[in-house]
């Protein structure tokens, strides 16, 4: 120890101590401090942290016993008011003010979203019913392709009867023909004279038959007389003479005879032609 005769040293270790305590009792107090709601209602629980923060005097002196003179005393702590501290109130028509901002900002919001569903609501109805009937066509358009497939089916079987029965109609035609011819010439065989000129009459009456059968069924003999211009599309030409008898170009006389079906070539006109002067 050591100072005036009038002072006395205070063990540091004792102030730490004293701090302490009030430290302590200051951190209990701050756990009961008054809610900002208290603060502004005034209810009765509000606790005056600076007033019960205060030392007491004797709490705050420390005496000690091995000396007559006065120990100097603590000086007490003082902590700052919690109204001090708390930011102020807001007045309760702006709290009601904001609270109605926020409810129209949802409302808007909600109203919003509503409309935007409805859209879609709309939109996927819309496709639902273009993708009914888009089904609806195909499903048409398959049984449509499957009917006209059977159709056609149906058709080619028709032309096919048709066909045969036609290639059926015309063997017995041709059959019936050849079978007048035959009787004809079996007829003549039994009956067979040595009059030359009465085979020749049955000859040529049997030759007439069959170019009657011939015209019937629509086949046409080609015309290859002698003196016929020469033409390639219905003549064939076996040989090539040096002739005056005929103009040069010009069938000689004929080899087979040619026949058209109709209009259309079954076999072209064998023929012996004239030589031109080049070919001479």
């Amino acid at each position: 120890m050591g100072g005036g005769p009038d002072e006395i040293d205070i063990d540091p270790e004792l102030i730490a101590a004293a701090t302490a305590a009030v430290e302590s009792r200051v951190r209990k107090k701050r756990k009961f401090a008054p809610s900002r709601r208290q603060e502004e209602t005034g209810d009765p629980v509000t606790v005056d942290l600076e007033q019960e923060a205060g030392l007491s005097e004797e709490a705050a002196n420390v005496a000690l016993a091995d000396g007559p003179t006065a120990v100097t005393p603590v000086a007490p702590v003082r902590l700052p008011s919690v109204a001090s501290i708390l930011p102020p109130p807001r007045p309760a028509a702006q709290v009601d003010e904001a609270a109605e901002e926020q409810r129209l900002l949802l409302t808007l919001r909600l109203r919003d979203t509503t409309e935007r569903l409805r859209r879609v609501e709309d939109e996927l109805a819309r496709m639902t019913e273009a993708r009914d009937g888009l089904d609806r066509q195909c499903r048409e358009l398959r049984e449509a392709a499957h009917r006209a497939s059977a159709d056609s089916e149906l058709a080619r079987i028709r032309a096919r009867k048709e066909r045969e029965e036609l290639e059926r109609t015309a063997e017995e035609r041709v059959l019936r023909g050849l079978l007048d011819i035959v009787e004809n010439v079996e007829r003549g065989l039994t009956h067979g004279s040595q009059d030359p000129a009465r085979v020749q009459a049955g000859l040529n009456m049997i030759a007439e038959q069959f170019k009657a059968l011939l015209k019937r069924l629509g086949v046409e003999r080609i015309v290859a007389d002698p003196g016929t211009l020469f033409d390639p599309a219905q003549h064939e030409a076996l040989l090539h003479v040096a002739t005056n008898d005929v103009l040069p170009g010009c069938v000689v006389n004929e080899v087979a005879a040619g026949f058209m079906l109709r209009g259309r070539m079954m076999r072209p006109a064998r023929v012996v032609v004239a030589s031109t002067p080049a070919d001479s």
